[in-house]
């Protein structure tokens, strides 16, 4: 299973239970990004980090590059890396 970019951002709303503006709100973007974000528009680097951080997955994962969901982040939150 590759997803796009888009495909794995709308799981990760729809998993989390938000609207796109509690979304945005969460990794502080606009609700006008996440908007683009959905639509097919890559997000920034600091953004994608955001993501990442903000749901502990990887950016390979976000970008469609990677099948492997979290890429080691839960291990490196947890060892307060």
């Amino acid at each position: 299973m590759n997803n796009t970019f888009q495909e794995r951002i709308t799981i990760l709303i729809n998993e989390n239970g938000m609207t796109q503006r509690e979304f945005a709100e969460a990794i502080g973007v606009s609700k006008s990004s996440v908007q683009s974000y959905v639509s097919g528009t890559y997000a920034g680097g600091k953004a994608l980090a955001k993501i990442a951080r903000y749901f502990r997955v990887s950016v390979d994962w976000l970008l469609g590059l990677s099948n492997i969901r979290d890429g080691g982040v839960r291990k490196w939150v947890k060892e307060g890396k």
